[in-house]
């Protein structure tokens, strides 16, 4: 299936880097999901006047909650799969 996308022939090597970044991206989507459910429900434990202050409430935290897993799942990929003891930043495209 993979193979059919891309025109030019892979490697096996490059492969495993397209597997492991799908999987990396759906591990990513399915934390960020389950934080979703977790900070709105924790949010509703809090004594919010108006629900607009509830729903600021959940977007903040939902923000801060999905950007820090979203850098950290993506960072740790970056160290694991580095071969190397330099981490490459710039050319992975997350700096």
């Amino acid at each position: 299936m993979i193979k059919t996308h891309f025109k030019e022939s892979l490697t096996s090597n490059q492969y495993v880097i397209t597997l492991l970044s799908i999987a990396v991206s759906l591990v990513v989507n399915v934390i960020n999901g389950i934080l979703g459910i977790f900070v709105r429900m924790l949010s509703g434990f809090e004594k919010h006047q108006t629900f607009t202050s509830y729903f600021i409430s959940v977007a903040k935290k939902l923000s801060y909650a999905q950007f820090t897993n979203t850098a950290i799942i993506t960072l740790l990929v970056q160290i694991i799969v580095s071969n190397d003891n330099e981490i490459k930043l710039w050319t992975a495209g997350l700096l």
